[in-house]
């Protein structure tokens, strides 16, 4: 998938972007799957933006997103993203529900960006706190799977779905 998205981004005119920007990019997006929470049917194609700019900013920083995602179920083999809501399916994320995801996912998205700036050479978080990059997208995938579980939708559908929306837009 980050193979895709590379060559996406550079037909599509977005490689250039910063991972900085990409990081704000990613915050809008965990805020419109919130504004989509009410609506189960939108919410599939925004977490797959999600996902998309999770590639995009793994790219940048040069880290294997699959690698990172296999981490968290040591000895399982690879996980693809149609797995991802049957492997969530015991995590404590399904006790949560669209609204709960929702937050879970901003609070990550903070991480995120907190793990970024030290990339970028931002001091060091006064509170001692310490964030790895990989980590916190492979918890945002994880997230994803989780939404994935709770509304009964296929994550690489969706994927293949939002892509052909994607690709009939003129970008600019």
């Amino acid at each position: 998938m980050q193979e895709y998205v590379e060559k996406m981004e550079i037909e599509r005119g977005l490689a250039g972007l910063s991972l900085g920007s990409q990081c704000l990019k990613l915050a809008e997006e965990i805020g419109e799957l919130a504004a989509a929470s009410g609506e189960d049917d939108e919410v599939p194609g925004e977490c797959v933006d999600v996902l998309i700019l999770l590639a995009s900013i793994l790219n940048r920083a040069g880290i294997d997103l699959e690698r990172t995602v296999a981490d968290r179920f040591p000895g399982t083999g690879r996980v693809t993203l149609a797995d991802l809501p049957a492997r969530m399916a015991g995590s404590d994320l399904v006790g949560l529900d669209v609204a709960g995801l929702c937050v879970r996912a901003a609070i990550e998205t903070g991480e995120l960006c907190r793990a970024v700036r030290k990339l970028n050479g931002a001091p060091s978080d006064p509170g001692g706190r310490t964030v790895v990059l990989a980590e916190t997208c492979a918890d945002l995938v994880l997230l994803l799977g989780a939404f994935a579980h709770l509304l009964s939708f296929d994550l690489a559908e969706a994927f293949r779905a939002k892509e052909e929306i994607n690709n009939s837009r003129v970008w600019t």
